[in-house]
């Protein structure tokens, strides 16, 4: 650890922002591989619609004094609703177990509704499926050949008040670029961002020079048949906070949005 003056790309220290923005420490590592980009990809089971909602309906000329609706796993209760008194007009479930797990598909699943009056007297229904429709990619894909497959990057950083791309950045580039290897049609579309320092008008055009340098590294980097685009509409928009250091350094960025049919996913 060492200490030095100002950094070396400066921010200019003509308002209180300047100051926070060069005090700050930065991290060397000497082994270039311990901050090398790693993509890490993962299957993500998304239910929609993102809950189920019954509206239970009962009739008891004593009154209710207690219910309880379960939803089964085969014979096993999966979740558990129960109360006291009138019946709720909707109980909304969001999916989750007791224990708050998501099904695993397939699975069947089903309810039931048991009901009390103030005599004692008890009934229940009979279970009711839930019928649960479960597509894998694999299914989605021989069904929607036309799907794109769209992934978003947001990790390249600049320096204050400059558009060039460092090269641990450069690095990074060519990883996204590398997952394109052997995909055929894809897209990539950029859109660069600033902070909220200086004129709006100078921050937009910074924001275009950010993302056109990173476009034309791309075309270096990305195999040939790619389109790369240039977003003319970035600029000065709040990603993050503005009222720190930290939030206005992560908002001197650029958006890589990558398109690519999904029948060349990995």
């Amino acid at each position: 650890m060492s200490g030095a003056g100002l950094p070396s790309s400066p921010a200019r220290e003509t308002a209180e922002e300047g100051f926070e923005e060069n005090a700050r420490a930065h991290i060397v590592p000497s082994d270039p591989n311990i901050t090398a980009p790693v993509i890490r990809r993962h299957v993500q089971r998304v239910a929609t619609p993102p809950s189920l909602i019954f509206y239970p309906r009962a009739d008891a000329e004593a009154g209710l004094a207690k219910w309880r609706l379960e939803v089964l796993e085969d014979t096993v209760v999966w979740r558990r609703f129960e109360g006291e008194g009138p019946l709720p007009d909707s109980i909304v479930w969001d999916w989750r177990s007791n224990k708050s797990d998501l099904p695993r598909i397939p699975m069947s699943l089903g309810y039931t509704l048991a009901l009390e009056d103030r005599t004692g007297q008890r009934v229940s229904t009979e279970r009711t499926d839930i019928v649960v429709e479960y597509r894998s990619l694999t299914q989605r894909l021989e069904h929607r050949v036309n799907d794109t497959v769209i992934e978003s990057y947001s990790l390249v950083l600049f320096n204050y008040d400059s558009p060039t791309v460092s090269p641990d950045d450069e690095e990074l580039l060519r990883a996204i670029a590398g997952t394109l290897r052997n995909v055929v049609g894809a897209t990539m579309r950029v859109t660069g961002y600033t902070d909220s320092l200086g004129l709006e008008s100078y921050n937009r055009e910074l924001a275009v020079r950010r993302a056109t340098e990173t476009a034309r590294l791309l075309r270096e980097l990305a195999p040939a048949g790619t389109t790369i685009i240039v977003n003319p509409d970035g600029g000065e928009r709040e990603r993050f906070p503005y009222d720190t250091p930290e939030g206005r350094s992560h908002s001197r960025t650029v958006i890589i949005e990558v398109r690519k049919p999904s029948s060349e996913s990995p």
